[in-house]
């Protein structure tokens, strides 16, 4: 399965066929187990192979700049497993497709490793529901750039607790009390950049924080017909320039393609 994770062989088959002799199994016996793998063990290969790939990196400089000077770059995202379908035979005579599970995956952007992951074998569970399990691998001077889905009082201020920072897209659902209007603070290709102070609070907790809301106005509309992105972020303006935490592809970098490699050890 480390073989199959790193891409040396994707598909588990070809990765069997090249070890068959060594394994001394059958087919039947292999897949057999794979079926019975606990997510903490997949979730451990994943970060046991970030654990042996780290040294290569670092023997060959391969680790990219970081995004915001101070901080190491963790990526969130989140994605449910892809339905292999209709080999359970209560469904085969139907065209729905089941969801096998949900599993959230962090990349650090400077290795481009992915050293953690969360899994759940509720296909139905938003990824929302797995951000206590998220919370425990945030450290301080860290700085997580996620998608919409996660933008959530419970994380926001989770990883502020954590001495932690983050940048997410706003999501309608969280909102804010306005501080001062929203000035121009530079551009990217995408469009200008806006960026005002805002306070959230916590009603659970009574907690207040103070972050920034930063605003692209996008050159053309979105394929959703949004002409506006919003995003928070409780970096500090001495650390990082709102034109900094924003630029186009930094939340998204390569992302999928290596989220993809987690999702083949389950």
């Amino acid at each position: 399965m480390r073989e199959v994770v790193l891409g040396v062989h994707p598909p588990v088959h070809a990765a069997y066929q090249v070890q068959k002799a060594t394994l001394g199994v059958s087919t039947t016996a292999l897949y057999t187990k794979l079926d019975r793998v606990e997510t903490g063990v997949s979730a451990a290969l994943v970060r046991d192979s970030a654990d042996l790939a780290e040294p290569v990196v670092t023997a060959l400089a391969a680790s990219h700049p970081r995004w915001v000077p101070g901080y190491q770059i963790k990526v969130l995202d989140g994605n449910h497993l892809s339905s292999t379908a209709h080999r359970l035979q209560g469904l085969r005579g139907t065209w729905a497709a089941p969801w096998p599970g949900q599993a959230l995956v962090v990349l650090d952007q400077q290795r481009m490793l992915l050293p953690a992951g969360r899994l759940s074998e509720d296909g139905h569970a938003q990824a929302r529901s797995l951000i206590p399990a998220v919370l425990q691998l945030v450290e301080a001077d860290q700085l997580w750039s996620e998608a919409r889905t996660f933008c959530t009082l419970g994380l926001l201020f989770g990883m502020h607790r954590r001495g932690a920072a983050c940048v997410v897209r706003q999501h309608g659902q969280l909102q804010g009390a306005w501080l001062g209007r929203a000035k121009r603070t530079g551009t990217t290709r995408s469009g200008p950049v806006y960026a005002q102070a805002i306070q959230v609070r916590n009603p659970a907790t009574g907690e207040t924080m103070r972050v920034r809301r930063i605003t692209i106005k996008l050159k053309g509309a979105t394929r959703d017909g949004e002409t506006a992105l919003p995003i928070l972020s409780n970096v500090p303006s001495g650390r990082g320039t709102a034109a900094q935490l924003v630029q186009p592809g930094r939340n998204n970098i390569s992302f999928r393609h290596g989220a993809a490699s987690a999702h083949r050890s389950l």
